[in-house]
């Protein structure tokens, strides 16, 4: 893999401590230490600070986490609404006044919520001496085919992006997904700046999070460790067990993040850390990688490969992207052949 975080990096000469503003996209408000987003700023912040001393990240958090404390980082409390559609066009500007206004200099701001760009730099801008450059990492976006919702934030995203240098994204699949759409509603001009702006960015995996061996002794376990919601298929997923489940019984499956058990050969055994969660996933014998409208990189798939637990994965393109080797299913029966 070629984001591996413990790739070393050639020198950097630094002259000044530089002071980034971190703004979150949280949807995960059950735990927000198992957020996508949280998870992915957490292994960020730890292998930059591998490479580099000169950061210094201010945090913009609806709770403290014990998870981003760092040397380098503090975190910022203020209310923020974690329900996606609400979170996306919600800014609480006297809030965030009164916090930044505490601070000498922010150099940078990398937002990890496109759409509140616009609001965050205005804000900077007019009521405080903060002119800081912006890039960003975007962990969804308000696709048509995707967001559920009646009323998305697509055109809010597209005008954040145009605020930032540079934001990064999971694959280019869907990096393709955003040019469509954008191109139904902007022009051939802010297509190309998009084009420029969004770079396929894939989180990493870090060496020492990957086991050198599994365990094929234990009884024969499924494990679908992905949010258990429709914007995952997990309807599908359950078509596919419950189909194979008829033809035969000698298995069973495990939903970490599923808050009751429809089925008695179904179970959602949590831990409170990684380390038990990591070595469940080194005890089942596959797991399933369901279709992703959205396009992005699944970081629940990269956490049962880097534990040894072979997949079977979606056919699209953006898991091409993850695993070009693994075998791949488009209908129930597929799946269940398989």
């Amino acid at each position: 893999m070629d984001t591996l975080f413990d790739t070393q990096p050639p020198a950097i000469t630094k002259t000044k401590t530089i002071r980034i503003l971190v703004y979150p996209n949280i949807t995960y408000a059950k735990d927000l230490t198992k957020d996508s987003y949280v998870v992915y700023l957490t292994n960020a912040i730890r292998q930059l600070n591998r490479l580099r001393d000169d950061l210094f990240f201010y945090i913009l958090t609806p709770e403290h986490l014990s998870v981003l404390e760092f040397p380098n980082t503090q975190q910022l409390v203020v209310p923020l609404p974690t329900h996606a559609p609400v979170m996306r066009v919600h800014f609480n500007v006297t809030a965030i006044q009164k916090l930044l206004t505490k601070f000498v200099d922010i150099d940078l701001v990398w937002s990890h919520l496109p759409e509140q760009t616009h609001a965050l730099a205005a804000t900077l801008a007019n009521v405080t001496h903060h002119r800081p450059k912006f890039f960003g990492y975007a962990h969804w976006f308000d696709l048509t085919s995707v967001a559920t919702w009646e009323a998305g934030s697509f055109r809010e995203n597209v005008s954040g992006l145009l605020h930032m240098d540079r934001c990064y994204l999971n694959t280019d699949a869907q990096k393709a997904l955003v040019l469509h759409e954008a191109a139904m509603t902007f022009s051939p001009f802010v297509v190309q700046q998009l084009e420029r702006i969004l770079v396929a960015q894939p989180p990493g995996v870090s060496v020492s999070d990957v086991t050198p061996e599994i365990d094929t002794q234990t009884e024969k376990l499924i494990v679908f460790n992905h949010r258990p919601a429709p914007y995952k298929d997990y309807p599908t997923f359950l078509k596919i067990v419950r189909q194979l489940r008829r033809e035969r019984q000698d298995f069973r499956v495990w939903i970490p993040l599923l808050n009751a058990s429809p089925e008695p050969w179904i179970e959602n055994d949590t831990f409170a850390d990684k380390a038990g969660y990591y070595a469940k996933l080194r005890s089942c014998r596959v797991g399933l990688a369901p279709k992703q409208q959205y396009a992005g990189w699944s970081i629940a798939t990269t956490d049962g490969l880097m534990s040894g637990c072979p997949y079977i994965t979606y056919d699209a393109n953006y898991y091409r992207e993850l695993d070009p080797l693994a075998e791949r299913f488009q209908t129930v029966e597929d799946a269940v052949l398989l």
